[in-house]
C-alpha cells in the first residue's frame, strides 16, 4: 500500500490550513511526482473526490495526469504528474506582464482550447479555469490542473447551480446567481484568459462587476486598450468569449474552428 513515505519531499510549493503540495521524487521509481495533501475537514469533500474521480478518467497530452491517490491518517493524498514549467500567472511574472504577440499566444491558447474541447466532449466542464491552473511547460506544452470543481455535463442543456471559481474570472451568470451552462462559463474563463494574455491585465475589475451588481447596473464591457495593436480577428474572438448574455456567447466549438486560431504562431518560450 503507498504511503508518504515512499515519497522523499523536494519542494513545498504551497503550504496552508486546507493542506499542502509538495514536489516529491518516488523513492521506488526516482521519479519526480507532485504530491497534493489535503485535509478533507477544511475543503468540501466533494471538490476531493472530484479531482480524483475526474482526474483518474483524463488521458489527454494537454491535461495533467492524475496516478494514484490515497488515504493516510485523516489525509487524502493526491500523486499528481510532475511539469516542469510554471504556472501561466508565474510566466507572465517572470516576462514583468509583458503582454504576448498574437503568434506567441496563439500557440499555447489553441493547446489549452484542444485540452477543454477534449474535456466537453468527455461531458466535463472545469468551471475554474485560470491563469494559475494552466502550466506552461519548458518544452513548450500547455498543461490543464486542477479538478476540484470541475462538474461532469450529462448533457449540453444541463443546468448548473454550484457557485464556484475563482472571482475575477468567473462569468456574469455565477456573479449574479443565475443557473448557468457550465460549458458556456468555461468558454468566459477561455476569453478572460486569452484577454490577458495579450493585454497582461484584465478585461474588468472585481469591485466593478460587483458594484454593478449591487446597484442592478449592466455588467461592465472590457476595454480593448489602443497602446496594443490587436487583429480584428482577434478582437471578434475576445468579444465572442466574453459576451455578457450566455446565449450570445460563442460555443467552445466557435472558438475551435475561429479564424484567429488557424493562424501563424510563434515560439514564446526561451
Amino acid at each position: 500500500m503507498t504511503t508518504s513515505k515512499d515519497y522523499i519531499v523536494l519542494e513545498t510549493l504551497h503550504s496552508g490550513a486546507n493542506g499542502e503540495v509538495t514536489v516529491a521524487l518516488s523513492r521506488k521509481g526516482k521519479k519526480k511526482v507532485v504530491l497534493k495533501k489535503i485535509d478533507p475537514n477544511k475543503v468540501d469533500k466533494e471538490f476531493i473526490y472530484n479531482e480524483i474521480s475526474i482526474g483518474r478518467k483524463m488521458k489527454h497530452p494537454n491535461i495533467v495526469r492524475m496516478l494514484s491517490s490515497w488515504t493516510e491518517t485523516k489525509f487524502f493524498f493526491l500523486e499528481v504528474e510532475f511539469i516542469e514549467g510554471y504556472d501561466l500567472f508565474t510566466f507572465m511574472e517572470h516576462r514583468n506582464f509583458v503582454p504576448l504577440s498574437e503568434k506567441q499566444c496563439r500557440k499555447l491558447f489553441r493547446q489549452l482550447v484542444n485540452a477543454i474541447q477534449y474535456l466537453h466532449k468527455h461531458n466535463v466542464a472545469h468551471r475554474d479555469l485560470k491563469l494559475e491552473n494552466v502550466i506552461l511547460g519548458k518544452n513548450g506544452t500547455v498543461k490543464v490542473i486542477d479538478f476540484g470543481m470541475a462538474e461532469e455535463v450529462k448533457s449540453k442543456l444541463q443546468i448548473s447551480n454550484r457557485w464556484c471559481g475563482s472571482t475575477d474570472y468567473v462569468c456574469p451568470e455565477i456573479l449574479t446567481r443565475t443557473p448557468y451552462s457550465a460549458f458556456k462559463a468555461d468558454v468566459w474563463c477561455l476569453g478572460v484568459i486569452l484577454y490577458t494574455l495579450l493585454y497582461s491585465e484584465f478585461p474588468f475589475l472585481w469591485k466593478d462587476r460587483v458594484e454593478a451588481y449591487q446597484k442592478l447596473l449592466p455588467h461592465p464591457t472590457p476595454d480593448y486598450p489602443e497602446n496594443i495593436n490587436l487583429s480584428t480577428d482577434a478582437r471578434n474572438l475576445l468579444e465572442g468569449m466574453l459576451s455578457v448574455d450566455p446565449k450570445k456567447r460563442f460555443a467552445l466549438d466557435d472558438v475551435r474552428k475561429h479564424k484567429w486560431l488557424r493562424g501563424k504562431t510563434f515560439k514564446f518560450w526561451n
